[in-house]
């Protein structure tokens, strides 16, 4: 649970959304923001920051479905895509050509098969990108990929929990205009 990618990826979006509660504490008071420390210290020792890191992934991973409908499709494929225009064409048939020598019996799309069933060459290039996620799994040897991934990985959870982010930012929000008040 507290290996690099579930610290940066998984914890620290999940601990983002509780940053205004913890900033409100300490506006309010100092014994207050000392209690919520220890609060959330105890708590962390107790596993609550297990189990708010698995609600943080589990929220990423509901909120990621929605999001490649939003753009059309995974973006990995998409890219692979001739008509999109992420990446060069030349880029493009190197990448196509390296899946094609290395992946038993996949065969990338034509023009003529990506223009007539887009969705059909979506699901190809969707199993050539799991097939290289499997095959970098390896983090010392591909350090860069695995980086990549945990920042994907950050930036899909705290999607995923930016409502309660914005529900805490907001309750705290009230909380100070009334203290100030």
């Amino acid at each position: 649970m507290f290996d690099r990618y579930s610290r940066t990826a998984r914890l620290a979006p999940a601990l983002t959304t509780l940053f205004p509660a913890l900033s409100t504490a300490a506006a309010w008071s100092p014994a207050l923001y000392a209690f919520a420390i220890g609060i959330g210290a105890l708590g962390t020792a107790c596993g609550i920051a297990v189990l708010l890191a698995h609600i943080a992934q589990y929220l990423g991973r509901k909120a990621e479905p929605r999001r490649f409908c939003q753009w059309g499709a995974k973006p990995t494929s998409q890219w692979l895509l001739r008509s999109d225009t992420n990446l060069g064409a030349q880029t493009k048939a190197r990448y196509r050509a390296f899946l094609e020598d290395h992946i038993d019996g996949w065969e990338a799309p034509s023009p003529a098969d990506e223009e007539s069933d887009r969705e059909d060459a979506m699901v190809t290039y969707d199993s050539a990108a799991r097939w290289l996620r499997k095959a970098t799994r390896d983090r010392r040897q591909f350090n860069l990929v695995f980086t990549e991934n945990v920042s994907y990985g950050f930036r899909r959870n705290l999607f995923g929990v930016r409502w309660i982010g914005g529900l805490v930012a907001l309750l705290c929000a009230v909380a100070d205009g009334g203290g100030l008040y």
